[in-house]
């Protein structure tokens, strides 16, 4: 009987992180096209690990995920037709820092279309 074939493809290793200057430009890229293929779960569950033990690396995360403007805007449905952007506005700012509050409006009745957006700081 014939045995299979076992082809093994060898790869130079690589310095990518001088001690004096980080990753060059072309690295810096190449490594994070490899991170990118990596599974969500497995790089939370690594960068978990990591932050365990590196609290500048939790504290970094925890600002991140603050300022992220994405974590930062509410949808507000239902509001009543008479609810303008400075009276949305006052009603939120118990709940922190605002940077936007804008009610929808129709671009030609310029009615409220009984919806609007806050974005928090």
């Amino acid at each position: 009987s014939e045995r299979p074939v076992i082809l093994i493809k060898t790869v130079p290793t690589k310095t990518v992180m001088s001690e004096a200057k980080g990753l060059s430009e072309s690295e810096r890229a190449d490594f994070k096209k490899m991170v990118s293929m990596v599974a969500k779960e497995k790089l939370v569950d690594l960068i978990c690990s990591l932050a365990e033990g590196d609290a500048k690396l939790k504290e970094r995360i925890e600002e991140d995920l603050l300022t992220d403007p994405a974590n930062c805007k509410v949808f507000v449905r239902s509001l009543s037709w008479s609810t303008t952007s400075e009276s949305l506005r006052r009603h939120f700012e118990k709940f922190g820092q605002i940077v936007e509050a804008v009610v929808v409006t129709d671009k030609f009745t310029k009615k409220s279309k009984g919806f609007g957006f806050v974005n928090f700081k």
